[in-house]
Order: structure tokens, then sequence, then C-alpha cells
């Protein structure tokens, strides 16, 4: 139990690593996917809820300390809803496909950028109508981006490397 612990808060460090260093570098046109969403997916579907929500919040706390400039416990927030949503579809309790998959972390992603947003506007006293552009502008592209890197993990696992022991 502990050395699998281990590995996911690694897992979980090294995307957060990756999203600071390799991540821009692949981004196009400035849209760029979102690893440290896609770690607390694949963390939550597969404990469930309880641990999404608790590794949601880990995640989102690192998120709010290591950028300064939000406020802090807009990114706790909205990782801690995430990862409960994430972990409701838990692999113990219930089988999906892969596009059911795809389709919740598109709706997961969009779901994060609406409470972050949605918070950040609010603590700055701005007018929600904003919201709107910035989530069809900035967090559409990205979370479909993610969907995308997200489909090519998924298939690398499921179906190449199997291959590749035989």
């Amino acid at each position: 139990m502990g050395a699998e612990i281990s590995k996911w808060i690694a897992f979980v460090l090294g995307a957060m690593i990756l999203q600071t260093t390799i991540v821009p570098m692949i981004g196009v046109l400035g849209v760029r996917p979102d690893l440290v969403i896609l770690a607390l997916f694949f963390l939550s579907v597969r404990f469930g809820m309880l641990t999404g929500i608790w590794a949601g919040f880990a995640i989102g706390l690192m998120q709010d300390v290591y950028a300064p400039s939000q406020m802090l416990g807009q990114a706790s927030l909205a990782g801690t809803i995430i990862g409960g949503f994430f972990g409701f579809f838990n692999d113990r309790t219930m089988r999906i496909d892969a596009p059911m998959k795809a389709l919740i972390i598109l709706s997961g992603i969009l779901a994060h950028d609406i409470i972050f947003h949605g918070v950040q506007l609010m603590r700055l006293g701005q007018n929600l109508s904003s919201l709107p552009i910035t989530l069809i502008t900035r967090s559409l592209p990205s979370a479909i981006y993610s969907v995308a890197l997200s489909a090519a993990i998924y298939f690398y696992v499921n179906a190449i490397r199997p291959n590749l022991r035989r």
C-alpha cells in the first residue's frame, strides 16, 4: 500500500513538474494541455471519490502556494470539487469506455476552469460576463488538447504497451 501511494505521489509531482517545464514547449498557438488535472483524473478514477477529493485539495493547495498571485484556496476549491466529480466514476464501481472517459475529462476541465476563473473574477470585483469568452477562447482549446493527450496515453497503455510485452 505504501509503495502504491508513493508511486501516485511521484506521478502527481511529475505531472506538476512537466506542466511547468515541458508543457509550455509543446503548446500549440498558446494552447497547452493540463497534465495536473489529467493526473487527478487518473488518480480519482483509480481510487474513488474520497481520494479524489483529498487529492484535488492537496494538488490545488500546491498550485495555490506555487502561484501566489492568485487567491489562496482558489485552485484548492476547484481541485476538490473536480476530484470528487472524477472520483464518482471509480473503476471499481462502474466500467466506462474510452469515449465516455474523454467526455468526463473534457467536462471536468471545463468545470474546473469555470470555478477557478469565476472565483478569480469575483475576487477582482469584475462582472462574470467575460467568463464565457474565457471558456471559449482559453479553456475549451486546452480541454480538447488535454483530451487528445489523454487519448494518446490511454491508447499507448492499453493497446501498444501490452503488445510490446509479447
